[in-house]
């Protein structure tokens, strides 16, 4: 299943990658021990991405995210309240959550997506949730980011995702 979906997301963002007339280069790591799956480079920026996958009819409230993968790097940390040490600093990556589902034996999937920046705009107001609960769990996973070593992990709640319209706005997003 993970193969499946990978090499979809591969696909989607390369075609809207082509859309808009660019390359768009991605490396798959077999090994999940720094936190990400997949490094997107299109020769501008390079994202690490971690990404996470569940059937749409699950009700899965959160996902266990690298906090490296959501911190700044050093040049942003301190703006972004992640202080200005080794220790705060972060690969400034993302985070894709796939919602799948089979309809009539074709695979359709609905993209979401979040990095240190939407979290961000999350718990400063400049995008809202109508539910407190849910502005309680973006700023508990924004402040929990902010501690400890980079290698622990935090839990990213499905009210600090932005769900994309398609590939295109998720290659925007990114």
């Amino acid at each position: 299943r993970e193969a499946i979906l990978m090499s979809k997301l591969s696909y989607d963002l390369k075609l809207a990658a082509a859309r808009r007339g660019y390359y768009l280069n991605s490396y798959f790591d077999d090994v999940d021990r720094d936190g990400f799956d997949v490094i997107f480079d299109d020769q501008d920026s390079l994202r690490k991405i971690q990404v996470k996958s569940v059937s749409a009819s699950a009700s899965t409230a959160s996902w266990e995210i690298h906090k490296k993968i959501l911190r700044p790097g050093w040049y942003l940390g301190e703006q972004l309240g992640f202080g200005g040490s080794p220790a705060g600093e972060g690969s400034e990556g993302g985070v894709i959550l796939m919602r799948f589902k089979d309809v009539n034996g074709k695979l359709e999937v609905e993209y979401s997506y979040t990095d240190v920046f939407v979290l961000s705009a999350f718990h400063c107001g400049v995008i809202s949730r109508k539910h407190p609960a849910s502005r309680k769990a973006v700023d508990k996973c924004i402040a929990e980011a902010r501690r400890g070593i980079g290698t622990e992990r935090v839990d990213a709640p499905i009210a600090g995702f932005i769900k994309a319209k398609g590939p295109d706005e998720l290659l925007s997003l990114m």
